[in-house]
């Protein structure tokens, strides 16, 4: 009687010890967790990426143009006259540091005379102004990336001697010898209208532009 009070009571207490170790494992697993299986990773959980800054971009340079036709009524050599360029460009914000854009505006004006002695374009008497936006690409991932290709179609506005307008397609070369400070290197394509109103057909001849200088890359701090 006696020795089966104690196997019953030997039994219950390895059951009791056994449902015990059970439920102390199934408590320490996390909710949702079963014994057997593997941790579950949240894809979703990744911290997002940072946004890049906005950028001022600054280009000073000078360059010469070649006519692709001569008009000997303006008495136009095929080599156009050296001009001066001043170029500013907003870079956005973007997550994308390869491929980014921004709006851009120049100012341009011509060095040397063009055109017959008397009644031709004298230095510095030829304003354009051209709105246009940039595709900014970089193909390297390093922090201070040191090449810099950019394309720019833009709207040419000539404000003086006379007033007209036309297209233009700038392909463009950056080296950048610091993270703020580079040199480039531009070829323009260009076609302007030869009246001066709006409806005008484009009567002048295209022009080839190369143009190079230096370049200041700023980053807008927080």
């Amino acid at each position: 009687m006696v020795v089966a009070s104690a196997r019953a009571a030997a039994v219950a207490l390895v059951t009791v010890l056994v449902v015990g170790a059970q439920g102390a494992r199934a408590e320490g697993l996390p909710s949702g967790w079963y014994d057997g299986d593997e941790p579950t990773v949240d894809e979703g959980g990744a911290p997002e990426r940072a946004p890049l800054p906005g950028r001022l971009v600054l280009q000073l340079g000078g360059g010469v143009s070649v006519r692709t036709a001569v008009d000997s009524n303006f008495r136009q050599e095929r080599l156009a006259p050296a001009f001066m360029d001043l170029a500013a460009t907003w870079i956005t914000r973007s997550d994308r540091p390869a491929l980014r854009f921004g709006p851009t505006l120049e100012l341009s004006t011509n060095l040397t005379h063009d055109g017959p002695a008397v009644r031709g374009v004298g230095p510095l008497a030829q304003w354009v102004v051209s709105p246009g936006f940039t595709v900014r690409f970089v193909p390297s991932r390093a922090p201070v990336p040191r090449v810099v290709l950019e394309l720019r179609p833009a709207v040419v506005w000539v404000v003086s001697p006379r007033r007209t307008w036309g297209l233009s397609g700038t392909l463009g070369l950056a080296w950048m010898v610091r993270a703020s400070l580079g040199a480039y290197a531009e070829a323009t394509a260009s076609i302007v209208a030869g009246g001066g109103t709006r409806d005008a057909v484009f009567t002048r001849p295209a022009m080839i532009s190369l143009e190079m200088g230096v370049r200041v890359d700023l980053e807008r701090l927080p």
